[in-house]
């Protein structure tokens, strides 16, 4: 259902939840929906614009850094059909990369926890032993 939904926002950017419900063919309850909106806001795959009834959706800049490219669906296409970039988004590093999280907290937890057993096992090393294994 994420992907159903991320697919419909970046069709339809700034849409609130009650519209992208009725644009999804009520195929979810609306509890639903608004559940999955406030977990991909979480998740940072979406930006949350506006309060109350005013609240729309669009898709975070960098949900574009995390979105999967079928590669043979792209090539299957015809070369003008393609649709292609034609820019760079020179915005990518300062504004969008500097924000966004390329991992989830249990990742980032994970990668803590194997960092400290580096280092517990390279402490007892001598300076020469560690160069060596670098």
């Amino acid at each position: 259902m994420n992907e159903e939904l991320l697919n419909y926002i970046r069709s339809n950017p700034l849409q609130s939840s009650k519209e992208i419900y009725n644009g999804l063919g009520n195929a979810y309850s609306y509890a639903t929906i608004k559940r999955a909106l406030s977990k991909l806001a979480g998740d940072n795959l979406i930006l949350i614009e506006g309060q109350g009834k005013g609240t729309k959706y669009r898709l975070s800049p960098s949900y574009e850094l995390l979105i999967d490219i079928d590669i043979e669906e792209y090539f299957k296409q015809e070369q003008d059909e393609r649709q292609v970039k034609d820019i760079f988004n020179l915005s990518l590093i300062p504004e969008v990369l500097t924000g966004a999280q390329l991992f989830t907290a249990k990742e980032e937890q994970q990668l803590e926890a194997l960092q400290r057993k580096f280092k517990d096992n390279v402490a007892h090393l001598s300076k020469a032993a560690y160069g060596k294994e670098m």
